[in-house]
């Protein structure tokens, strides 16, 4: 009962994070999304943000899976986060940076059980075409 309340608040701050992240987005502030999805990151896995762009994807989900291999959430917020912050990347001429979040996100994707996730993060998890159409783009970009 405790885990599922301790769950269900979790899940809630997340997508209050998130509708925020939308909002600073639609203002077109990539610095403040930058910034936002850092405090998030570390607020959901309890990493640092700088530890999770420098891990690989296999060390990252080895590390979180550690204390509950059954746990997939904190993988899916990462995700989202990542692809969130990518694009914030990208639009600050980040190229760097911002390929290798979304690409990490996409390598998340496959990693996660989506049947493992709650139901009110499984909504979010229809992302890889947005994520390789966003890579896509920033590819092209480059050879312009």
């Amino acid at each position: 009962m405790y885990h599922r309340d301790f769950l269900i608040r979790m899940l809630q701050q997340f997508v209050v994070l998130m509708a925020r992240l939308a909002g600073l987005k639609s203002k077109d502030d990539p610095e403040v999304v930058i910034a936002e999805t850092d405090a998030g990151l570390k607020q959901f896995t309890g990493l640092n943000p700088e530890i999770i762009a420098n891990l690989s994807t296999d060390s990252l989900v080895t590390l979180l899976s550690a204390r509950d291999p059954d746990d997939h959430t904190t993988l899916a917020m990462m995700l989202l986060l990542l692809k969130s912050q990518g694009q914030a990347y990208l639009n600050v001429n980040a190229e760097i940076q911002g390929r290798s979040r979304l690409r990490k996100a996409i390598e998340l994707l496959d990693r996660i059980d989506l049947d493992k996730l709650p139901s009110e993060l499984r909504q979010y998890m229809n992302v890889r075409a947005d994520l390789e159409a966003i890579l896509d783009a920033a590819d092209f970009k480059t050879l312009e």
